[in-house]
């Protein structure tokens, strides 16, 4: 994927947040979502398939106020914003459940573990839907 194509996706995000409950982006590297800003925020991850590494994205505009738990680094209402903090490589501690409250919201992103994109293939690749291409008219 490019990288036009990455920013289309996260401009989905932001486009259909009011009409879906959660959009989830996935490649064979990372998965991300969006945070709602002003609400307490949990996330529990799935340590087979994702993490340590996560981020926190202020693509929005500044978060004047971000606070976190659950992290290696975690922030205490730091302000998160494109040349400043960038929680870009942080890490989800091990057995933790990460919290995040911020005053904007955010892209929530986590790295997926290359056997789990492995055992994916394989389940997809045993399974009994097939999609095939069709030609447009």
């Amino acid at each position: 994927m490019n990288y036009l194509q990455e920013m289309a996706n996260i401009n989905a995000l932001f486009r259909w947040r009011a009409k879906l409950d959660r959009i989830i982006l996935f490649s064979e590297e990372t998965s991300a979502f969006l945070i709602p800003a002003g609400v307490q925020n949990t996330i529990v991850i799935d340590d087979k398939i994702e993490g340590p590494v996560c981020g926190i994205i202020p693509i929005n505009g500044p978060a004047l106020q971000v606070s976190t738990t659950g992290l290696k680094w975690n922030l205490d209402g730091d302000k998160c914003e494109f040349g400043g903090i960038v929680s870009s490589s942080n890490q989800v501690m091990p057995g933790e459940i990460v919290t995040i409250k911020s005053s904007n919201e955010l892209i929530w992103t986590t790295e997926i573990k290359s056997k789990a994109v492995e055992g994916l293939r394989e389940s997809l690749n045993g399974s009994s839907i097939r999609i095939k291409k069709q030609n447009s008219i």
